[in-house]
């Protein structure tokens, strides 16, 4: 039932291809230096700069436009692909409204009412005074953005994708994923990636006082790519164990992905239209995720268990182990067979797709004849050193 989200990705892509051309800033026609770094854009096919110059970073260059060391004193980085990547100011000069951006052209238009899998990696500078939010994507039909009316430096737009909670990102060492959603409304041909809010709209860390008066983002791995919904169900994580009174993140990191999250101990819905919460159990508590991609709906499951928690003292403090579950058939009409390995069930119990109790089960039982409309539900089994949710599919 549990599929890393990375997985289901590379299968995607698998038959799918990336419409953001040169993704990765490999292909360029002139190599940086101190001399042409400022307008070094125009060299790298695909990609622009709108209005304002930005930096490009190349292995091949032994300046201070170079990989891994770069641009500042003491700044290092690898690229996250391959032998280059971009730089933006996303806050340059604070009060200025001084920013930079990057434009790219699709290989084909966007399909109207199509879900893609938007994802880039960046990484703040080393050297900076800040970090910051806002480092955003914005998919549009034309490549002319307009200046906001009022100012010198800023865009105008209103972006779709954002890190997820539109986080400030203040890691130097490793490449953070932005990852999100967007459904086309049919036409866009270009993205644009940058900070299209004012800096008073812009949530600063001011990350080292005495250097340079920027938020300095480097951009690698540049991904657009058409989903099939059936192709990426719904993904609660795997299986979790927490200290008792401390928090822990389950779902995805996927901004505009649209989940629903029910605790199915209490039958509690928890979170609606986002790809992964915080929960904070104080029991062994299994968790149900709703997704809904450009209309198709999957389910996902995961437990976390609370370290000591109905387990006795002398055994190891680790979680309890799913057991082999299968039901036959599955589809079915509502009758169906579970054949398990499991061993002194305790509790078995259905529920809707809406985390309702239906039933309490026969825990002595194998064979179930229900008189069930067609739907997905879930059964819930209950062992002496187990714990299963196992999806049955009535048609």
């Amino acid at each position: 039932m549990k599929k890393l989200l990375v997985c289901l990705l590379l299968a995607v892509q698998g038959i799918s291809q990336n419409l953001v051309q040169n993704p990765s800033f490999e292909d360029f026609d002139s190599c940086p230096n101190q001399n042409n770094s400022n307008s070094i854009f125009e060299y790298v096919p695909f990609w622009k700069t709108l209005y304002f110059s930005t930096s490009y970073l190349n292995s091949c260059s032994v300046t201070n436009f170079g990989i891994p060391n770069n641009l500042f004193v003491n700044s290092f980085q690898e690229s996250h692909f391959g032998n280059a990547y971009c730089a933006l100011d996303i806050i340059n000069a604070y009060g200025l409204h001084i920013r930079t951006f990057i434009q790219n052209q699709f290989s084909q238009s966007l399909q109207i009412s199509n879900c893609y899998y938007v994802e880039f990696y960046t990484n703040l500078a080393n050297n900076v005074m800040y970090a910051s939010n806002n480092l955003a994507v914005y998919f549009t039909n034309s490549s002319n953005i307009p200046l906001k009316s009022g100012y010198e430096y800023l865009l105008e737009g209103s972006p779709q994708i954002y890190p997820f909670g539109n986080k400030i990102i203040s890691d130097t060492m490793n490449w953070v994923k932005v990852a999100g959603i967007y459904k086309a409304q049919g036409g866009e041909q270009y993205l644009t990636i940058g900070n299209f809010s004012t800096d008073e709209e812009t949530e600063i860390l001011i990350f080292d006082p005495n250097a340079y008066d920027a938020a300095f983002y480097y951009i690698d791995d540049v991904s657009v790519i058409p989903i099939n919904p059936s192709s990426m169900p719904a993904n609660a994580g795997e299986d979790k164990l927490v200290a008792p009174g401390d928090s822990i993140f389950i779902g995805q990191e996927i901004t505009n992905l649209d989940c629903k999250w029910t605790n199915l101990n209490t039958g509690e819905i928890l979170a609606d239209s986002i790809s992964g919460i915080w929960v904070q159990p104080t029991e062994n508590t299994t968790y149900l995720v709703e997704q809904n991609l450009c209309g198709t709906i999957s389910y996902d499951t995961v437990t976390v268990f609370v370290n000591g928690v109905g387990l006795e003292e002398s055994s190891p403090l680790i979680p309890l182990q799913r057991g082999k579950v299968e039901i036959i058939p599955n589809p079915n009409n509502g009758s169906f067979t579970i054949q398990t390995n499991l061993l002194e069930i305790q509790e078995l119990t259905l529920y809707d797709a809406q985390a309702r109790k239906l039933y309490n089960l026969d825990k002595n039982s194998t064979k179930m004849d229900l008189n069930l409309p067609k739907g997905v539900y879930f059964l819930k089994i209950i062992s002496e050193n187990s714990r299963n949710l196992e999806k049955v599919v009535v048609n």
